[in-house]
């Protein structure tokens, strides 16, 4: 895939058509020059044999999963989830609902609204919204008199 091309949902389920796949999709993006220890920054990990879902790493002796340190972490929801839902508020143009989510995952509503929130959380900063020299396609602004409070009417007329 060039980098000058949009994604589809079609393409993007491809990449993470099961659970394996999503893992190595998401590892690849996690960890794009080799896997560290999120305890200590070494590079020394590997994985352990009967618990595959853990690592280990050599030089602190800690264990960690892939999902330590993001928004996934201590969740029991798949990658695969949690991939296809981070898609879906990234291509949306008005956003998602829970309720949406929650008919396309098979998961109960309250589930996908944790899920969103958790993401929302982490997209936000502190910084303000706005800055600098602002462009504007469509605006508008005001609203029907009548609708105002009388306080903040004109009475102007027509």
């Amino acid at each position: 895939m060039t980098n000058n091309t949009t994604m589809g949902e079609l393409d993007f389920l491809s990449w993470i058509a099961n659970e394996d796949k999503a893992v190595r999709f998401f590892e690849s993006r996690r960890w794009p020059n080799g896997r560290f220890c999120p305890e200590c920054g070494s590079s020394d990990t590997y994985r352990h044999n009967s618990r595959k879902r853990y690592y280990h790493c050599k030089y602190c002796r800690k264990q960690f999963s892939r999902k330590v340190g993001t928004v996934m972490k201590s969740s029991q929801i798949s990658i695969r989830e949690w991939l296809f839902v981070m898609y879906k508020i990234s291509v949306s143009r008005k956003g998602v609902s829970s309720l949406q989510l929650a008919k396309e995952l098979d998961r109960p509503q309250k589930t996908t609204w944790h899920m969103l929130q958790r993401i929302k959380e982490a997209c936000g900063n502190k910084e303000p919204f706005l800055s600098g020299v602002v462009e504007d396609d469509e605006k508008y602004v005001g609203g029907s008199e009548f609708n105002k409070h009388e306080s903040w009417k004109r009475h102007l007329g027509r």
